[in-house]
């Protein structure tokens, strides 16, 4: 039952307007894991909402809710359990917000996952890069940098690294 005052009625907005898209190896872990939206009842009225999708692989949280006049609340959209049991490839779905009181402002945002085989896949920890300070003929603030090369498949992977400087080296030294 919808209750409208004097021409007034609730009207939900969703923010950020963008989707969510989150990636990972086959198995997971995916990164982002999840988005926040916030849910703002704009109007001057109760608003009884929903949010629908239809992949098993994401979730919304919290599904539904009631806001009164001016208030928000957040929803999280992320990645389930679902996901870990699909096999690389490109997943979409549409996350439907519905005003189930009186439609004012039903909206959708996008969620993507991409699944990415692990054969022959090569991580490479820090992400950040090498980085070093010193004053002309002084000491380096740090001599030595160390990074993680992880192969997360069961298949062999060759990989090279080289430097294109001649004050760095490289070593697999520990």
């Amino acid at each position: 039952i919808s209750v409208e005052v004097n021409g007034s009625s609730g009207v939900l907005e969703v923010t950020p307007q963008t989707g969510f898209s989150s990636s990972g190896f086959v198995g997971g872990p995916f990164n982002p894991a999840s988005q926040l939206y916030t849910l703002v009842n704009s109007g001057e009225a109760r608003v009884e909402w929903a949010a629908e999708k239809k992949e098993t692989w994401v979730a919304v949280t919290p599904p539904s809710g009631v806001l009164a006049a001016g208030e928000s609340t957040t929803v999280t959209m992320a990645v389930n359990g679902g996901a870990q049991e699909l096999p690389d490839g490109t997943y979409a779905d549409t996350v439907v917000f519905k005003n189930l009181t009186n439609g004012q402002g039903d909206t959708s945002r996008r969620a993507g996952l991409t699944v990415i085989s692990q054969t022959a896949a090569l991580t490479v920890l820090p992400e950040t890069g090498l980085h070093f300070t010193s004053v002309t003929g002084g000491p380096l603030e740090a001599a030595r940098q160390e990074f993680t090369l992880t192969n997360p498949s069961a298949d062999s992977l060759e990989w090279s690294a080289a430097t294109t400087q001649p004050w760095a080296s490289l070593s697999t030294d520990h």
